[in-house]
Parts: C-alpha cells; structure tokens; sequence
C-alpha cells in the first residue's frame, strides 16, 4: 500500500485513533466507508490512514488493521474511471491530464476530493476544487518530459497539482522543476531537503 490509496472499510471495521474521535468521522464513514493510506511509517498490522469530511479542515489520522480492509484503490486504477460530474471543472480537467501524460507516457491517477469521489460516490468535489494529481515516472522519463506535462496541464480550467512519487518519497513537482538539485522530500519517516529522483 501506497500514499493515496484509498481503502474500503470491511463491514464492522475499526480504526485506531490515538486522540478523542471527532463526531464528524463517524457520519463521514458512514456515507463513504473509506480512508486513505496516509505518508507514514506501516509497523506490523496497521496502516496509518485518514479520514476526510465534507469540509477542508475535516481531516482525522488514524490506523487502520490490515484484516479491516475490504479493497484498495490505486490512483492509476481511478485514472480509467468516467467522472460522474463532467461538468465540475475539476473533473473536466481529468480529459487534459490524460491526454499530457498519454504523450509522455507517464503513469498517473486522480488523488483529493477528485479521487476520493470516483472511488467513493461521495459527492465532495465542488466547483472550487482543484485537481489534485500523483505521478509515477518511469525510469526513461526525463526532466523535459516533466516540465512540458506540468505546461500541458496549466491549460486546464483549474489548478492541477501534481506530485511526483518514487521509492525515496514524494515532492510536489512545480517546486522540484524549481529546484531540482535540493527540494523538500515527503517521506514516510517525515519531510527532508534533499535530491529526488526516481
């Protein structure tokens, strides 16, 4: 399990919460019995994940047992999905996403609300959204690839974020054509200066 997979909660799944549990979390899985896998260390059984609500700052980390998971979605899998709201911006832009990394052959899928939507059903996508996106390159994609992508996608009617995500960690990829030689890296152990590379 990666960073931004999405996980359906089997049936009488408990999370693990560390702090007191908001009341929102559970009207939140009770619509959408799903959470996504969060950056940080797996020890043993748990997955550390989060929930996410209506609202942007309705956000709760937690961990989940791997026996309560019912089925993982990848964001690459959600790339091949029909968005059910076409005319939401953030769902328009899917079109342009797929088409720029099509061209450069880069494997991709929708994350945020966009991606826990199509998986979910849960209608969070609103008219402000951005489109949140994750990238994994493969070997022979280059640098040049990456920026023509990002210029690609800024034709979208929103902002598309991409995050690039290789086996050290993730950057968020205007900043690293940025500043290729030393960008913040996320990694599973906490963020970090460094080079990235995939």
């Amino acid at each position: 399990m990666r960073p931004h997979d999405l996980l359906r909660l089997a049936p009488r799944a408990e999370l693990i919460a560390v702090d007191d549990v908001p009341g929102w979390v559970n009207t939140s899985l009770a619509r959408a019995p799903f959470v996504v896998v969060r950056r940080a260390e797996i020890v043993g059984d748990l997955v550390p994940v989060g929930v996410r609500g209506m609202r942007r700052a309705e956000r709760f980390p937690a961990l989940l047992r791997r026996r309560d998971i019912a089925e993982t979605i990848t964001p690459e899998t959600l790339a091949r999905s029909t968005a059910p709201r076409r005319d939401l911006p953030a769902f328009a832009a899917l079109a342009v996403v797929a088409s720029a990394a099509a061209r450069f052959d880069l494997v991709w899928g929708p994350g945020g609300s966009v991606g826990f939507e199509l998986a979910s059903g849960a209608p969070v996508v609103t008219a402000q959204s951005d489109l949140d996106i994750v990238l994994h390159p493969h070997a022979s994609n280059t640098q040049v690839q990456l920026e023509e992508f990002v210029r690609c996608v800024d034709a979208a009617d929103v902002r598309v974020d991409a995050t690039i995500e290789a086996e050290i960690g993730a950057v968020a990829a205007r900043e690293w054509l940025l500043s290729p030689g030393s960008v913040l890296i996320k990694t599973r152990s906490g963020p970090r200066l460094g080079a990235f590379a995939w």
